[in-house]
C-alpha cells in the first residue's frame, strides 16, 4: 500500500551546524485520511452512542486503509 506524505514540504534551518534546506514529509496520507474519517464518525450523534473512542480510532484507520487501496485500483 502506497502511503506518501500528505503535505510534503521543505524546512529551512538557520544558525546551526545542520543549517540548510531539508525535506520534511509531515503527516502521512493514511493519518490524514484517518483524521477525516474520524471527523465524520464523530459528527454522527448515533455513531457516538454505540462506539467508544478506541473503536472509533480503529474504524477510522480501517477506512483510511480502504481509501489508500482504492487509490491504487
Amino acid at each position: 500500500m502506497n502511503n506518501p506524505p500528505a503535505f510534503p514540504h521543505t524546512v529551512e534551518y538557520k544558525g546551526s551546524d545542520c543549517g540548510g534546506i531539508v525535506p520534511h514529509g509531515g503527516m502521512t496520507l493514511r493519518d490524514y485520511f484517518a483524521a477525516k474519517a474520524m471527523q465524520g464518525y464523530c459528527s454522527d450523534p448515533d455513531y457516538k452512542k454505540v462506539c467508544g473512542q478506541e473503536d472509533t480510532a480503529i474504524s477510522a484507520y480501517k477506512m483510511a486503509d480502504a481509501m489508500l487501496e482504492a487509490r491504487e485500483a
